[in-house]
């Protein structure tokens, strides 16, 4: 790759939630071998340059800071393999004190006994769209082929309800003037949107501006990390 000039830093945005390089809650069994200090310590030895290791969410937030230099306050949520989530206050990214700090998906969704995890994360969502009688392979395929089945409205309002618990949840505690959706789950998240409008009109006082914003599979999140320390 041809940078026109040395190599100064590396980004690595991971899927999950990082401090200081370490692995925090909702980061996948199959991403943990790539967090820690170690794997930084090697990547950074091998590469001569600094490296830094933060969430996907935190990457993606960058990239929109970055081409908006007017938001102030906002939250992200990535609705990716795992559910993911970023905020920022006077255009920087917030830090939380503890891991705890951005699980939003262990607060229930609104749905039965669902969380928000398990409606808004792409193996969350499949696996409630198979225990209502969907026969999906990848959760793609609820939104990308024609489905008849009767259940699908069904695993759609329950997504559309998570969506509007989140919402309600950050707007409630953080009060930010817009929210953002990205991620794998995002062509869902564009279908719902309106409904999700009307039923966050009828039950909060002020609506933040929701937005969903387009990913190029691969790269969005990269350009992010990458925008976001220039």
């Amino acid at each position: 790759m041809t940078a026109g000039g040395p190599l100064r830093q590396v980004v690595a945005a991971m899927p999950g939630r990082l401090s200081n390089g370490s692995a925090a809650q909702g980061t996948p069994e199959s991403g943990k071998t790539f967090l820690g200090p170690l794997f930084q310590d090697a990547l950074e030895a091998r590469v001569e340059a600094p490296v830094l290791l933060d969430s996907d969410a935190n990457a993606s937030q960058r990239g929109i800071l970055k081409e908006d230099a007017h938001i102030g306050n906002a939250a992200l949520f990535v609705l990716s393999s795992a559910l993911n989530f970023a905020s920022c206050t006077d255009h920087e990214i917030t830090q939380g004190r503890t891991l705890a700090f951005g699980d939003l998906g262990v607060l229930f969704s609104g749905v039965g006994n669902e969380t928000l995890d398990g409606l808004l994360s792409g193996k969350g969502l499949l696996r409630f769209a198979q225990t209502r009688g969907l026969e999906l392979e990848r959760i793609e395929a609820l939104w990308s082929e024609p489905l008849d089945a009767p259940s699908r409205p069904e695993v759609v309002q329950a997504f559309a309800t998570a969506i509007v618990t989140a919402v309600s949840a950050v707007a409630v505690t953080l009060d930010p003037e817009s929210v953002y959706f990205v991620g794998r789950l995002s062509p869902l998240a564009e279908e719902v949107l309106p409904e999700v409008r009307s039923r966050l009109a009828h039950s909060l006082p002020s609506v933040p501006a929701i937005r969903v914003v387009p990913q190029v599979i691969g790269l969005s999140v990269a350009q992010g990390a990458a925008q976001g320390t220039n």
